[in-house]
């Protein structure tokens, strides 16, 4: 359920929650552990104290913040609770990086600059009883970093390679990509890209019309009172993310897509809603190019896989995927896929395979911190100082990115 545009629409229908200081950028240090080792856009914040200037009543809800700058500018504000983790947090912040990086055939700047003009702001609460108890709160309805909202519930985010993620049939779904999805298109892509926002919504009547796409007849009178001529009406939200989360893999395990659509795959999508993957093809790439990090739960001699393993059902969503991060302290592994992989460890011993294409692996850190050595047919990567990272060793990877140096490993 599109939970956005303004707190009267909160209050008065995301009850029901989805079932579908200054600003300190310490992204700007550089530090030596392999563990934040990262590929972050210096366009976003790492630092997450809410910081004071805010207020007391934002700080005592929100106990994380961090944001996106936007082309003029100005921060596009994230905000957590205390339920929510880091990595969830990242999640959040890492899928909306993705919607806002420009494609070949689309230039992101005027919606992220729209986004930061409308103050707007993305809220994850613990839950949705957390939510009803921030509502209550008349002072935080009325300020004004509650203008334009957007709320994400921690219990929504599935960080990849935790258990949720890896699941077959989860208890709830991951509403990430729906909610961070709902929360551009209002506050960016509709104020600014109007005839896109045209051809979205009259995409979701046609989809309807030939049951394609087949919301219920109550969904579809609630979703008629919802939105407005400036953020879009929420028929043409729920349909664009029902077609964004079928093309990457996100309905492919069952047997239908978001609200009964049923192109939930590239291969149904290309069949039953060419128009629909056009609009998306025409504003996202066929691979997510961000770095994703993998929840520090995920389990010690386990592998994260980036290619499509029938046996492996979360591969459905991880297949698009070009560069992901190890995180934590587990001596976890990365399989690569054919793409051109940006691959990243952890703390501990990770085996690192990028499979095909020409992949990087990236260390934050100086050259001269590490021993690079051919090993056995791979490269064996050592941090100096061992009380500090593990040894990472490399197959099919071409180039290791420091901080100061990019090396050729087919040159040593």
């Amino acid at each position: 359920m599109k939970k956005i545009v303004s707190i009267a629409v909160l209050v008065g229908l995301l009850l029901t929650g989805c079932n579908s200081s200054d600003e300190n950028d310490s992204s700007k240090s550089s530090k030596s552990s392999k563990s934040s080792k990262s590929s972050k856009s210096s366009k976003s914040s790492d630092s997450y104290v809410v910081p004071s200037k805010f207020g007391p009543t934002v700080v005592d809800l929100f106990d994380r913040y961090t944001w996106i700058k936007a082309p003029n500018g100005k921060a596009i504000h994230i905000f957590s609770q205390p339920k929510v983790s880091v990595a969830q947090l990242l999640k959040a912040r890492n899928t909306l990086e993705f919607f806002l990086t420009n494609t070949v055939s689309t230039n992101k700047k005027l919606i992220a600059n729209s986004m930061a003009d409308r103050g707007a702001t993305l809220f994850i609460f613990d839950d949705e009883e957390a939510m009803e108890i921030a509502l209550s709160n008349e002072e935080f309805v009325e300020d004004a970093i509650a203008k334009n909202p957007q709320a994400l519930y921690a219990t929504e985010i599935f960080v990849e390679g935790d258990s949720n993620y890896l699941a077959d049939s989860p208890a709830g779904r991951d509403a990430t990509f729906e909610e961070v999805l709902h929360f551009t298109q209002a506050q960016g892509i509709a104020p600014v890209m109007k005839d896109f926002q045209k051809r979205i919504a009259e995409q979701a009547d046609r989809a309807i019309e030939a049951n394609v796409w087949n919301p219920t007849e109550v969904q579809l009178e609630e979703w008629k009172e919802e939105g407005d001529e400036v953020t879009g009406y929420t028929t043409s939200h729920e349909y664009f993310a029902a077609i964004v989360e079928a093309y990457y893999g996100m309905w492919e395990n069952g047997t239908k897509g978001m609200d009964g659509y049923i192109g939930y795959s590239r291969v149904l999508q290309a069949e039953h809603d060419k128009e629909g993957l056009k609009i998306v093809t025409s504003f996202l790439p066929k691979f997510i190019p961000t770095t994703m990090d993998i929840d520090p739960s995920f389990a010690a001699d386990s592998t994260f896989h980036m290619s499509y393993d029938a046996d492996l059902a979360y591969t459905t969503k991880s297949q698009y995927l070009m560069s992901v991060r190890l995180t934590g302290t587990n001596n976890s592994n990365i399989s690569g896929n054919a793409q051109d992989n940006l691959l990243m460890g952890n703390e501990g011993d990770n085996k690192i395979d990028g499979k095909g294409g020409i992949n990087t692996y990236k260390v934050n850190a100086l050259r001269a911190e590490f021993i690079v050595t051919p090993h056995g047919g791979a490269y064996l990567v050592q941090d100096k100082d061992n009380a500090r990272n593990g040894a990472d060793t490399l197959n099919n990877i071409k180039y290791i990115e420091f901080n100061d140096e990019k090396i050729d490993l087919t040159k040593l």
